[in-house]
């Protein structure tokens, strides 16, 4: 059976933008009847879904490669995208290799993504939201995917909504669509609160702090593990791998490798634009109204 090349991209970039959690069957009525959980995440309360894990290597990378494709690896917004990788050497000399490694070898695409501003971590939010209600609507036969978009006819969930993309009208029997974005301080907490409930368990395998990498100048453990999702229900590693953004202002939540976690203390971060070696960050999604102006 031969497959169109545009149908094998996108099927390929299917793959790779819901690599890190079960993949979702999208039918008509499952669509329109019911808000199931987006992708990557888990239901915590009333139109309140959190992702089960930080944003990966692999992840970010999706939306790395999205933006050169689209905008160029010469413009400002791919470069504006690009992590800090040389946090790791200002951390410590010893971590130097993963200067190098830890972002794009295959042997840490599972591991949570670092060197990023909260800043960069919206934005990635916000393109997340697109590509996910993209790939609803080329599920649910809208329209067929756009593997030549640019800057100017990329898919977004406004120029759909407002009749300007592909010179669609819009279906407007679809009334929401997934907003991910970073999580308020209280919904970090809510997170907190679900996770020590449903899996105490199994909690306290995953926490990773208090962890001491360097032997002097050689390098001795990994700062950081390999994020699983999809198992047990749960929401993993809240209480230590990396610090995470929070939607508020200069302030990420959460423990770390390099610390020990303290519960529920918000930490104030010295300035959005700045970045480091323990800090990530995760979604959360709600589904949002389609906007009567669109």
């Amino acid at each position: 059976m031969r497959i169109k090349k545009n149908s094998f991209i996108f099927i390929l970039f299917s793959l790779l933008l819901f690599s890190c959690h079960p993949a979702i069957r999208f039918t008509r009525k499952k669509f329109f009847t019911q808000r199931f959980n987006p992708p990557g995440t888990i239901k915590i309360g009333a139109n309140l879904y959190y992702d089960e894990t930080e944003c990966t290597n692999t992840n970010y990378r999706e939306y790395l490669y999205w933006t050169c494709k689209v905008y160029g690896d010469t413009s400002v917004e791919y470069k504006s995208a690009l992590p800090d990788t040389l946090v790791w050497r200002k951390t410590s000399p010893c971590l130097d290799s993963l200067a190098h490694y830890y972002l794009r070898h295959p042997a840490y695409q599972n591991y949570p993504v670092v060197g990023i501003s909260q800043k960069q971590a919206w934005d990635y939010s916000k393109w997340r939201s697109d590509r996910v209600m993209e790939y609803i609507l080329v599920s649910l036969k809208k329209f067929n995917w756009d593997s030549h978009s640019d800057r100017n006819t990329c898919f977004t969930i406004e120029r759909y909504f407002s009749g300007q993309y592909q010179d669609l009208k819009p279906d407007t029997t679809i009334k929401y669509y997934p907003e991910y974005s970073l999580p308020t301080q209280d919904e970090f907490l809510a997170a907190v609160h679900f996770s020590d409930s449903a899996d105490a368990h199994e909690k306290g395998f995953f926490i990773q702090e208090s962890i001491i990498p360097c032997n002097g100048n050689t390098f001795k453990n990994n700062p950081t593990v390999p994020v699983f999702a999809g198992y047990h229900k749960a929401i993993w590693n809240l209480e230590g791998n990396v610090r995470e953004w929070l939607a508020e202002n200069n302030a990420v939540f959460g423990g770390a490798w390099n610390e020990h976690y303290i519960p529920h203390f918000l930490y104030p971060h010295d300035s959005l634009s700045i970045e480091d070696a323990y800090t990530g960050f995760r979604n959360v999604c709600r589904w949002v109204k389609v906007k009567k102006e669109y």
